[in-house]
């Protein structure tokens, strides 16, 4: 997110794709950073006829270079947004929709109680709302969290709750029936205290019995197979490993992450 971005959110430009197409072709340094410059790019034509929807991009944009500014470690949205949200028409790297589908949220999640951690800015949450009986998503960036708030008043979603707190600290409500474990085991900004096996044992802790952990390994380029099999051989001690699997996806950021399922049984 550039600061010389945001004046295109306080009035719809013809400038503005422009802007964009010449910085995604020209200014990226990353594959990252254009594919993100492509999805602002796709997200902002939308925008012309939906004057609503703008001033909810405006807010949103407007947080977003906040915390650019303020939140100086790893940006996982490489200068927009880490997850996409396609009810207020928002791309972003990771695939809501699409790994919805490939890990079958909408079956695991039916009418319960999930515990989602490090959500980012709680995308996946919301679209998981209409099924689950209630969401509970906390990270440690406070300005992704503002994002997700403001999207949830704009849609009127009263079953998710986000806040901005670490996995050390959290209480959950109640037990929860799933744990979300996307990504999340370590992470790549330095904010990570607790150990792999710390980690596990509170997605443990906070579950009700039976309950599930659904985890998502990171991306193979950054998660070697050692590491990898060291955090499932903790996962199997505390819990009964339903399903281990390669998600398969046409988007680069999705591909290649392992999936497990895991049941809470001591």
């Amino acid at each position: 997110m550039r600061e010389k971005y945001l004046p295109y959110y306080a009035t719809y430009s013809a400038r503005a794709p422009i802007t964009f197409i010449f910085d995604m072709l020209f200014r990226a340094r990353t594959s990252g950073q254009r594919i993100s410059l492509n999805y602002r790019l796709h997200d902002y034509l939308k925008l012309q006829k939906n004057p609503q929807l703008f001033i909810l991009h405006r807010k949103i944009n407007a947080i977003l270079l906040d915390a650019l500014k303020k939140w100086p470690d790893h940006d996982y949205g490489e200068g927009y947004f880490y997850q996409s949200c396609s009810e207020v028409e928002l791309g972003g790297l990771r695939d809501t929709a699409g790994r919805m589908q490939a890990m079958h949220l909408r079956d695991y999640c039916k009418n319960m109680y999930v515990v989602d951690i490090g959500c980012n800015s709680g995308f996946l949450d919301i679209a998981l709302a209409p099924i689950a009986r209630k969401i509970t998503g906390f990270d440690i960036n406070p300005f992704i969290i503002d994002i997700g708030k403001e999207v949830l008043a704009y849609l009127g979603v009263t079953n998710v709750a986000l806040s901005a707190t670490t996995f050390e600290v959290f209480i959950a409500s109640e037990p929860a029936d799933i744990v979300l474990s996307f990504a999340n085991h370590s992470t790549f900004d330095g904010n990570t205290e607790q150990t792999v096996r710390t980690y596990i044992e509170k997605c443990h802790q906070i579950l009700r019995p039976d309950g599930l952990l659904l985890f998502e390994s990171h991306h193979p380029t950054y998660e070697s197979k050692e590491s990898l099999e060291e955090t499932c051989k903790i996962i199997t001690e505390m819990f009964s490993l339903q399903e281990r699997r390669i998600l398969q996806s046409k988007n680069f950021f999705d591909n290649g992450r392992t999936f497990i399922v895991a049941r809470k049984t001591t």
